[in-house]
């Protein structure tokens, strides 16, 4: 464990909430079924974040040897910009994942 750790993270990346630099984009250009927050299975000290995910790793889907990543068997918690968290399976399609982090799934359904 980190001095300090947390195992959430955002996602920065050039269609994600967050940008490469880190910063927040206007709410108001983004979708409410976004991902806000990922878990991620290694700790990173909650006040250095320069240990953000990039949006190409956390595209790679839900595996411990990525970035996105938990200790719970089968899969991670997410929130969602609306609020809402949820379990998100290890065995979810990796393009599903990308619909989520960019905003573009419709659906509601994980």
């Amino acid at each position: 464990m980190v001095d300090g750790g947390t195992h959430y993270s955002v996602i920065v990346g050039s269609e994600a909430l967050f940008g490469t630099d880190g910063r927040g984009r206007l709410s108001d250009d983004y979708r409410r079924n976004m991902l806000l927050i990922v878990e991620r299975r290694n700790a990173i000290c909650w006040m250095m974040p320069d240990d953000e995910i990039p949006q190409i790793a956390a595209e790679r889907g839900v595996n411990e040897t990525f970035a996105v990543g938990s200790f719970h068997a089968g899969g991670v918690n997410m929130a969602t910009k609306a609020g809402g968290v949820r379990y998100f399976s290890e065995r979810t399609d990796n393009d599903k994942l990308r619909e989520w982090i960019v905003g573009t799934d419709n659906s509601g359904e994980w």
